[in-house]
């Protein structure tokens, strides 16, 4: 069963690929042939370009294939290609807070030792 969250005023655009398990808040932006990955979650007001991956499995030899996740809070801008993985371990979350700007091609993932 497909589940996923998008809050009224969400702006998604073309070829963007949304899993299951999503929550998107209000307002937010995510331009075309953008990935959004399941135990994702957007908060309001952020922009998401085209190209990036989100919450895609880490880039950590130890990830174990656990349940992971990605918190993004509000205002963000994640610009073309950009990444943010989720935690390594399980039950484990990369946070990113609020009014931040990732420029293209960064990636961001956490490792939990």
């Amino acid at each position: 069963m497909i589940k996923f969250r998008i809050a009224e005023g969400a702006d998604i655009g073309p070829y963007a690929i949304i899993e299951s398990d999503v929550k998107i808040g209000k307002g937010v932006k995510i331009w075309p042939h953008a990935y959004i990955c399941s135990g994702t979650e957007i908060g309001e007001g952020t922009v998401v370009h085209m190209g990036a991956v989100i919450g895609h499995a880490p880039q950590d030899l130890a990830y174990n294939g656990g349940k992971t996740f990605v918190r993004i809070g509000k205002r963000n801008v994640i610009r073309e290609y950009a990444t943010i993985h989720r935690g390594t371990k399980d039950g484990s979350a990369t946070v990113i807070g609020d009014d931040n700007y990732f420029m293209a091609v960064s990636h961001v993932g956490i490792i939990a030792i």
